[in-house]
């Protein structure tokens, strides 16, 4: 129900513009723009968090950066057609395949996603307030909310940093080990926290600079500080999942803010089309990665069985 909702939901936008529009749009775009931006989300989305997740790591279980880059590709596959549940299952998979604790390691990438939100809400905050551009009351009643999550992140990673912890030892175990988690965190050196949120910031750039190339791709006058902001704001908006991979969200962000900031309804959505062609482009290239994992696995099992 939510794959036909979210597709739905593209088509209800595509049917409220111009379809010849979009489609003209999309012809003259500029593709070497595009496949930079597809670039540069393989960039961030696989390699740099990959690093973060690496330098979270005490050095006695990092795995190589190959192996973890590897993982978030395939991640990339099964995030576009499986609910957040069972990505996390898929991944607590992986990471025990890698000799890693699983449920440990997993878990870990919630405190990175929200070291993400923390660095996307400070872009949108910054980009709102020094680009004030009159909107609808409703956004201003969702910038409070949003500053209020903000100042909360960042009063928890700043408790996380310097606060003193004891292991947790009472209730079930498998809430131990979540809540050990942020144990781990805190006892890595400051170097490698001040790493993971450098990484954090530029991973976030990139996601970022691809969706501006690819609405530079196709209107040349998109204005940077709009893109910085819709962009951001999309990064806390997906965090709660009401369509498949954020199929639908996307392209009615989008559509309905970015003529505020100049840019034509259609064109925004165009844009959203082409990123999510980027998406598809990736989760397959994840699926690749994992039909040859699982090709390599099976003869590894010939080899055994004979």
């Amino acid at each position: 129900m939510k794959l036909i909702f979210s597709f739905s939901l593209v088509a209800l936008l595509i049917y409220q513009t111009e379809l010849d529009a979009v489609a003209g749009a999309m012809a003259s775009a500029h593709w070497g723009l595009i496949v930079a931006a597809t670039l540069m989300v393989l960039l961030g989305v696989v390699v740099l968090q990959a690093y973060e997740v690496f330098l979270s790591l005490p050095v006695a279980m990092r795995p190589s950066l190959v192996q973890l880059a590897r993982i978030n590709l395939a991640m990339m596959f099964y995030a576009f057609f499986m609910p957040t549940g069972l990505t996390f299952a898929v991944r607590w998979a992986k990471y025990r395949a890698l000799g890693l604790e699983g449920l440990h390691s997993a878990a870990l990438v919630g405190v990175h996603k929200l070291l993400q939100l923390m660095v996307a809400l400070a872009f949108f905050v910054v980009g709102y307030f020094a680009f004030p551009v009159a909107t609808h009351p409703a956004v201003d009643t969702m910038m409070l909310g949003l500053l209020l999550l903000l100042a909360g992140l960042i009063a928890y990673f700043g408790w996380l940093s310097f606060h003193p912890r004891t292991p947790v030892t009472q209730g079930p175990a498998i809430v131990q080990k979540l809540l050990s988690v942020t144990l781990l965190f805190q006892r890595l050196p400051v170097g490698d926290k001040l790493r993971c949120l450098t990484l954090a910031v530029m991973q976030h750039l990139c996601i970022v600079t691809s969706a501006y190339w690819v609405l530079l791709a196709i209107e040349p006058d998109t204005p940077l500080f709009a893109v910085m902001m819709i962009r951001s704001l999309l990064v806390v908006l997906l965090v709660v999942p009401l369509t498949v991979a954020g199929v639908g969200v996307r392209e009615l962000v989008f559509f309905t803010l970015f003529p505020f900031y100049g840019v034509e309804a259609q064109t925004a959505l165009t844009a959203s089309l082409v990123l999510l062609g980027i998406q598809l482009f990736v989760a397959c290239l994840g699926a690749l990665s994992e039909l040859k994992q699982l090709v390599l696995s099976l003869k590894a099992s010939l080899k055994v069985t004979t």
